[in-house]
């Protein structure tokens, strides 16, 4: 399970460069996902939210609203890795995915 934490950690850096797919985090629904490329386009939106949050708030102090933000897309991060452990999806299934494009 650590390696699988390291490894997403190094996923979500990754995906932190992607564009969104168009969804909002708020709107992913986890047990929707079921194939590699649903959980692939699911960690690209969350990340590249945090990536836009985190910009954000490194102009400024943060806001309670928005560390309570982060701390939803954070969650909603771990509860996507999680989710892939249960359903058994590999990262490299994630990797080959379109959604899982560096720019």
């Amino acid at each position: 399970m650590r390696t699988f934490l390291t490894s997403f950690a190094a996923v979500v850096l990754a995906l932190s460069f992607l564009s969104s797919c168009g969804t909002a985090a708020k709107d992913i629904k986890i047990a929707d996902l079921e194939t590699a490329c649903d959980f692939a386009d699911a960690m690209t939106t969350v990340s590249t939210e945090i990536a836009e949050l985190t910009k954000a708030i490194g102009e400024e102090d943060a806001t309670e609203e928005q560390k309570t933000e982060k701390e939803a897309l954070d969650k909603k991060a771990f509860d996507i890795v999680t989710a892939m452990g249960e359903k058994e999806i590999k990262l490299e299934d994630v990797a080959a995915c379109d959604g899982y494009k560096v720019d």
